[in-house]
């Protein structure tokens, strides 16, 4: 997995930001609580995707970055290779997603988002279009 960190950057106002992964972004569709119970065994501990941001349930709700990208390389791998997500760690910590294609995050990149505030994730051609809310937190 490779993993890119934006460190302490500096924003104020909205901003939007493109992240081009040299492949063919895609926004990942919509998996809910009955579609993720089958893909991880699991109605309880889970994760789901609404509007490509991935929201944790239960054991899947862990401080631990490898161990999330891990949860949401398993929820987005039938979307199949560059899936673009966004996802936070139960402390907070936001982070830019990408599938690389097959199991396990070996293929798969993420970006911290270094305690920026991101709102929406959208895809314009091979980029992942990141809108901030704003100053960083």
């Amino acid at each position: 997995m490779d993993k890119v960190d934006l460190g302490d950057a500096a924003i104020s106002g909205a901003v939007v930001a493109e992240f081009d992964f040299n492949n063919n972004a895609s926004a990942a569709g919509a998996i809910g609580a009955t579609t993720a119970a089958m893909i991880f065994g699991d109605a309880t501990n889970k994760a789901t995707i609404a509007n490509s941001i991935v929201v944790l349930s239960g054991t899947t709700d862990v401080s631990s970055v490898t161990a999330v990208a891990a949860t949401v390389d398993t929820v987005t791998l039938t979307a199949g290779v560059g899936t673009t997500v966004l996802f936070a760690t139960k402390g907070g910590d936001e982070y830019l997603f990408m599938q690389g294609g097959t199991a396990g995050t070996d293929d798969d990149s993420i970006i911290s988002l270094a305690g920026l505030s991101a709102k929406s994730l959208a895809v314009s051609n091979s980029a992942a279009v990141v809108t901030f809310s704003g100053a960083a937190s």
